[in-house]
């Protein structure tokens, strides 16, 4: 699941910022273009980064990884590339 060596940039960046927020980052081109065809809510959907709770990181990740996105999660004790 790490892929550090290759070099690749992730198309997702999520990071941990504090107890109950996370940032998630749309890194690419291939990312913005997804998170608009798949945002509900159209506040949203101009914004490099957005601010959110697990839950929603975790529904996130899920689809974006299910549309073939690289995502790098950063974590309060490690970094992490799926």
């Amino acid at each position: 699941m790490h892929n550090f060596e290759t070099g690749t940039l992730p198309d997702l960046r999520v990071a941990f910022l504090n107890r109950s927020k996370w940032q998630v980052a749309l890194v690419s081109q291939r990312a913005r273009g997804w998170f608009a065809a798949h945002d509900r809510d159209t506040n949203e959907r101009d914004r490099a980064t957005i601010e959110t709770d697990v839950a929603q990181v975790n529904r996130l990740a899920a689809s974006a990884r299910q549309s073939g996105l690289r995502i790098e999660f950063k974590g309060p004790l490690s970094v992490m590339r799926l």
